[in-house]
């Protein structure tokens, strides 16, 4: 057996207290496989004082704040590995996606020039400058597919980073909610 640390005791009841402020440790409510933290009873409002979303109305916390992307990362690496931009294009980085697509395609030629140049001479210095672009363009299509993948994990993430500070109420049928958001 061993004796825990004082540091642990304390990181771990802190950890533990953290949790109870935070409402993750209620009750999961009846019939329901999540965890539910409400803020107001149904009696304790009135009916009327919340607005019921519509169910075809969007909210935006399902949109915005969610651990899922909004962007299949996926679907524009594959986009971007196909052709040079076009990942970049899908996340609406315009300017970014032609930049891309420019360097690449100027690359390209290079190659092709100093392949062509190569065999009508048969110089190696042609050789050896087609291996050098070849190797620059592998390199700045790689940073271009990572770009694309890292900008549709962040799609829209200057919009929430950009919000004000504020509380929000709503409700969902018999349950009121409460958020607060604050930036720093």
């Amino acid at each position: 057996m061993s004796v825990l640390q004082p540091n642990r005791i304390i990181l771990s009841l802190l950890t533990w207290f953290l949790i109870t402020l935070s409402g993750t440790a209620a009750e999961p409510d009846s019939g329901s496989s999540g965890w539910s933290c409400p803020v107001f009873s149904k009696d304790s409002l009135a009916e009327k004082s919340l607005p019921v979303p519509n169910k075809n109305q969007v909210n935006p916390w399902d949109t915005l704040y969610t651990d899922k992307p909004l962007k299949s990362p996926v679907k524009v690496m594959v986009k971007s590995l196909i052709i040079p931009g076009w990942g970049q294009w899908d996340n609406n980085k315009k300017l970014k996606a032609a930049a891309f697509l420019v360097v690449e395609s100027g690359l390209f030629y290079q190659i092709h020039y100093h392949n062509k140049r190569y065999h009508s001479t048969g110089d190696r210095d042609y050789l050896a400058r087609r291996k050098e672009y070849t190797w620059v363009l592998s390199v700045i299509h790689l940073y271009c597919v990572l770009d694309a993948v890292t900008d549709a994990y962040l799609y829209r993430f200057d919009d929430i980073m950009n919000e004000k500070n504020g509380i929000s109420l709503w409700r969902d049928e018999n349950t009121y909610w409460a958020g607060a958001y604050f930036s720093f």
